[in-house]
């Protein structure tokens, strides 16, 4: 595949939110409404089951049932919308659209992609907690209780740690995932090998790509985050 134009996609992205801004929203407010109902009820579901855990750290089934249920609510979510905004892009029409919620084909096809795709991401959590487990102790072991610059050597070591979990976690959602709605919209299917193939030579070009379009979503999840982290410390 061609390399991707980082800067122009970009601004085709953010051009695109602000020209289609009243029909990305007609078409998102019912899934919205949708995802933060039945999100909200798992999060619940699994804050009931922390607090009735036996000792802190613990997992029970009740709680991986919880989180896989609130991982299903996220694809189908994620599914609807992948769908429904790449065809309206890729289409291009100038129609709006007041409301929105359909599950067909195309939509179960992401669906089931987007389960797979966080299959593998669980696979490299997991992998990458095992490394930074058991690989924090074995390096400040080699290093010593160094300083460097009034750092101590465990936060550097930890810190490089986390951002190769990160790196694990990017390029299962690069590799493996973002071609999935295009996949779906222009070919009618979402295959994990078809996935790899279009990204192939455009890993850090395509992280780039995402990671700003995804930074003001984030910024507005953090700060809600924030507000109701302040909220509850002051109650």
């Amino acid at each position: 595949m061609r390399k991707v134009p980082v800067g122009a996609t970009i601004a085709h992205g953010y051009g695109f939110l602000i020209r289609r801004a009243l029909t990305i929203l007609g078409l998102s407010w019912l899934p919205a409404i949708f995802y933060a109902a039945a999100a909200g009820f798992w999060i619940e579901k699994l804050s009931s089951a922390l607090l009735l855990a036996p000792h802190n750290g613990s997992i029970n089934d009740f709680q991986l049932g919880d989180v896989a249920g609130f991982a299903v609510v996220t694809a189908l979510t994620s599914a609807l919308l992948g769908v429904a905004l790449t065809h309206d892009a890729a289409e291009r029409s100038s129609r709006g659209v007041a409301a929105y919620f359909v599950i067909a084909i195309r939509e179960r096809k992401l669906f089931v992609a987007r389960l797979e795709a966080y299959a593998l991401s669980l696979i490299a959590i997991l992998i990458a907690a095992i490394v930074v487990r058991g690989g924090v102790p074995l390096l400040l072991s080699a290093i010593g209780e160094r300083v460097w610059r009034g750092v101590p050597a465990e936060t550097y070591v930890i810190v490089s740690l986390c951002l190769i979990a990160f790196l694990a976690l990017a390029t299962v959602g690069v590799r493996f995932d973002f071609f999935s709605g295009p996949q779906v919209v222009a070919e009618e299917h979402a295959k994990l090998s078809r996935n790899w193939n279009l990204s192939r030579g455009n890993f850090w070009r395509l992280l780039i790509v995402e990671l700003f379009l995804l930074a003001p979503f984030l910024i507005v999840l953090a700060a809600v985050a924030w507000a109701i982290g302040q909220s509850g410390f002051r109650d």
